[in-house]
């Protein structure tokens, strides 16, 4: 019952944000609404017996919204000096939205935050048959080990290579210099394969890892953890902070957690973003925070990270996106066929690529980009149709319980990806999720974790 009593007062917060601007002129108080909103939210779909603690897949992935959408929110609450510049951008576009578009915004955000939530109205039922083996029923060979962590130490260590790499070019010509090659002729992302490579086959060896050497798993996870943490040397702190995610819930994931340790976790989260900006700046990739106390810094972190907004509120409204963008996102890796068509350049197959070019051509050229989020992506598919993409919504917080809900081998790795992915996926595409996914199948039915049943 009170799951419903929280979720229709969410409705009525969405529509009194949606009114009081109207009636006021101002946006302050549907900021503040938008917050009461999320908190609720998290609050509500934590409300089940999927997961021990608050470490879970749906925790992670509103988190990474709290960041990258409503970041600059949480930063004006810090410091309301801000918000005249809430909804500006000065990077590839160059605007302040209108009362109009920025009423819209927020609509949309509290509807994401409503449809992700009645997701999990409904009582939750555990699964414990659904992609279930037996352990004492399923034999993996030692030659099918030996191949999956060959695949791990081979694709990491190339990984690892190449991720020091970045590292370098980063310090010699700063973050942007990373994203240089944009608008040059598409070649298949050789690294980024590598990368999946590493992710799915640690995965598969997460899910056997009762039937592994506890210490060669360890080194494996450890390695992979470090080649995380250390991209924040790059300017990326995305990928840092996905580590220490990682960290946290290998070492929470099954354990109750006491009130006092929520707490204590909420002071050093914000002691991690206070020192973040700082540990991107020690490469010289990005240039030191010059705040003069710690809050301030916490604000100027945050509210950088909340440039997704714009990036998802310049995607609503721009037109004609290519189709072939579609296709890539439901059949990833297809792109690597286009350039036999003569389709050589990102803007005609990547949505993201496709926005800066149409934008700012020149800042293309240069290998400037905005980004992307996976809410870019339902809106695009909805065609704007707002029930479509509110169903959208909604679909996805459901695969997050299924996922959540199921047992087995094969459903462990796959919460180990989601693990990775769900809190940057705010400010990315969906077509790295599915294309892992299907690698790590793909190797699940080589090792046996999967079957396909014979209709």
């Amino acid at each position: 019952m009170m799951r419903f009593i929280l979720f229709v007062s969410m409705i009525f917060i969405t529509i009194i944000s949606f009114l009081l601007p109207k009636v006021l002129g101002i946006f302050s108080f549907s900021i503040y609404l938008l917050i009461i909103n999320f908190l609720i939210s998290f609050f509500l779909v934590n409300m089940n017996n999927l997961n021990t603690n608050l470490v879970n897949l749906q925790s992670i992935f509103l988190i990474g919204f709290l960041v990258f959408f409503l970041g600059r929110f949480v930063a004006f609450l810090l410091d309301p000096s801000l918000y005249d510049k809430l909804f500006c951008t000065d990077f590839i576009f160059n605007y302040c939205s209108s009362s109009t578009d920025i009423n819209f915004l927020i609509f949309l955000l509290n509807l994401i935050l409503v449809a992700f939530s009645m997701a999990f109205l409904s009582k939750v039922n555990i699964s414990r048959d659904v992609n279930y083996l037996d352990e004492n029923n399923i034999f993996i060979s030692k030659t099918k080990k030996c191949l999956i962590y060959s695949l791990f130490f081979l694709s990491f260590g190339i990984s690892f290579y190449y991720r020091l790499e970045s590292i370098a070019m980063a310090i010699s010509g700063g973050y942007m210099a990373l994203y240089t090659t944009q608008a040059e002729s598409y070649e298949t992302p050789f690294v980024m394969l590598l990368s999946v490579s590493a992710t799915c086959s640690l995965a598969l060896l997460y899910s056997l890892r009762k039937k592994l050497n506890s210490k060669i798993f360890g080194v494996a996870l450890g390695l992979y953890i470090l080649y995380l943490l250390i991209g924040i040397m790059t300017g990326s702190r995305a990928t840092f902070i996905g580590g220490l995610i990682l960290l946290i819930w290998m070492i929470f994931r099954n354990r109750r957690v006491k009130k006092i340790f929520y707490i204590a976790g909420i002071g050093i989260c914000v002691l991690i973003v206070g020192a973040v900006n700082w540990l991107a700046g020690l490469s010289g990739a990005r240039a030191f925070s010059e705040s003069s106390n710690s809050l301030e810094a916490v604000s100027e972190t945050i509210y950088s990270q909340g440039i997704t907004l714009m990036v998802f509120n310049s995607s609503i409204h721009t037109e004609g996106f290519p189709i072939l963008g579609a296709i890539k996102t439901i059949i990833p890796g297809i792109q690597a066929i286009f350039p036999l068509f003569g389709l050589n350049n990102r803007h005609e197959f990547d949505w993201g690529s496709y926005m800066t070019f149409t934008e700012n051509k020149n800042a293309y050229q240069d290998g400037f980009g905005l980004g992307w989020s996976i809410y870019s992506d339902f809106y695009i598919f909805s065609l704007g149709f707002l029930p479509l993409f509110y169903l959208f919504v909604y679909l996805f917080g459901r695969l997050i319980i299924n996922v959540s809900k199921n047992s087995g081998y094969y459903n462990e790795g796959i919460v180990f990806i989601f693990v990775l992915v769900l809190f940057s996926i705010n400010r990315g595409q969906l077509s790295p999720l599915i294309f892992s996914v299907i690698v790590y199948s793909l190797l699940c039915l080589f090792v046996g974790t999967l079957k396909v049943r014979r209709l």
